[in-house]
């Protein structure tokens, strides 16, 4: 740039000296030596007035030289397609990353049609496109779909504007193949989760029907044999006693033990089945009425006398109110049983709020247990204790765990052994 502006100070200088000889060769008047000199003064600052303006001139070109250069690489390499298009869609203009989006040399483009690029089945989309910029004279958008020398499909969003002259229009192009091949994944992805909830869903449905069959067998096919053998020990028991030694009446009992024991884990299995296929009716319910009847209900007068039964704040939820009064005759019972050989048993229950949803916590001082069998306590038939130390079929906590899921919560377990146990379930808040 330096060099250039040199040779165009050396052209102005000698096209000065020939216009200065010419001058002189003409009959120039007879001056005095002071005229003379103030002349000379006068010239001299002229020109180093004329020398500043120079170099200002010069400077203000290089300036304009380097923006121009700025303009065009920033013009040229920008992310996104700048095109410069005529009212039937010619391209007078466009960068170099356009030109790199066509797959073609710039100066092979100028003068071609735009739509020669578009897809047959989105052209409809861009004379569209092109017309109401004109039309309207307002900033207008569309995506459509550029071919390119026979590669893979590319999406493009187009934004375009008529010129102030209303003769072109000025169109940017910007390259969003990536997200439309991503939609299209995540569009396969969801149909083919669909497909899958459909074939879980009839897989579901499938099992319950199963289980449906299962319980209708449990609750007739297994009955039936029971009551035979309880009606037959009773008959061995009534009319054979005096033929009886004391073993035989003992060996009797520990049978009709048994069939009581059977029923129960009958009863309670059937409990637990029906509690995925009953329907939820839910309305806003008073915890801490639930909790306190069902306590009563529990315990009577001579067990209420000897508990510290104590419920602290219990926030209402938003569930069925039958199957939330099972959860506590599971768990209130629990705590009963376990912590009956206490001296001074005791049962806390309380709950807190944390966004839409109630953590509920029923704490006892009994026997407890240890944390590394905790997931053991929600299994079907899962004891943590022995039938002779506290009588139960396994079946409660699983089933409290099945209702509370049912209800978009969840549930556990905290513990300790002879340092009692809490349990915990969440629940919808009921505001």
């Amino acid at each position: 740039m330096k060099k250039d502006n040199n040779s165009e100070t050396v052209m102005l200088r000698q096209t000065a000296e020939v216009l200065l000889k010419k001058k002189s060769a003409k009959s120039a008047p007879q001056l005095s030596v002071a005229d003379t000199l103030k002349l000379i003064h006068e010239l001299e600052l002229h020109q180093v007035e004329l020398k500043l303006q120079n170099e200002e001139l010069l400077l203000a070109r290089t300036v304009e030289y380097e923006t121009l250069e700025k303009y065009v690489e920033l013009y040229d390499f920008a992310p996104s397609g700048y095109f410069t298009l005529s009212g039937d869609g010619e391209i007078i203009e466009l960068n170099l990353s356009g030109a790199n989006m066509l797959r073609k040399e710039r100066s092979r483009l100028k003068k071609s049609r735009f739509s020669l690029f578009v897809s047959d089945d989105t052209k409809p989309i861009f004379r569209l496109f092109l017309g109401e910029i004109f039309k309207s004279k307002a900033k207008e958008s569309c995506e459509v779909t550029l071919k390119t020398n026979g590669n893979l499909p590319m999406y493009v969003h187009l934004t375009g504007i008529a010129a102030s002259n209303g003769e072109r229009c000025l169109v940017t192009v910007v390259d969003i193949t990536e997200r439309i091949t991503a939609e299209s994944q995540i569009r396969e992805m969801n149909e083919e989760l669909e497909q899958r909830v459909i074939q879980r869903t009839m897989q579901f449905e499938s099992a319950n029907k199963e289980l449906e069959s299962f319980s209708y067998s449990v609750s007739h096919d297994l009955r039936t044999p029971l009551r035979s053998v309880h009606g037959y020990i009773k008959i061995l028991l009534e009319d054979y006693e005096n033929k009886l030694d004391e073993e035989g009446k003992r060996l009797c009992g520990i049978i009709l033990s048994g069939v009581t024991q059977m029923n129960g884990l009958i009863d309670d299995l059937l409990s637990f089945s029906k509690i995925g296929r009953t329907d939820i009716d839910p309305s806003i319910l008073d915890m801490k009425s639930i909790a306190g009847s069902v306590f009563n209900d529990l315990t009577d007068e001579k067990t209420k006398a000897q508990y510290l039964f104590k419920t602290g704040k219990l926030h209402k939820t938003f569930g069925d109110s039958n199957l939330m009064r099972l959860v506590w005759i599971n768990l209130i019972s629990n705590a009963i049983k376990y912590s009956s050989k206490k001296s001074f048993p005791e049962i806390l229950i309380s709950s807190q709020q944390e966004g839409n949803m109630i953590t509920y916590s029923i704490k006892d001082n009994g026997v407890g247990f240890e944390m590394e069998y905790v997931n053991k306590l929600f299994g079907v038939f899962q004891r943590l204790h022995s039938e002779s130390e506290f009588k139960g079929n396994g079946v409660g906590l699983a089933i409290v765990q099945r209702i509370i899921l049912r209800h978009g919560g969840r549930v556990w377990a905290e513990g300790e052994v002879g340092k009692g146990a809490t349990f915990y379930f969440t629940s919808p808040a009921g505001y």
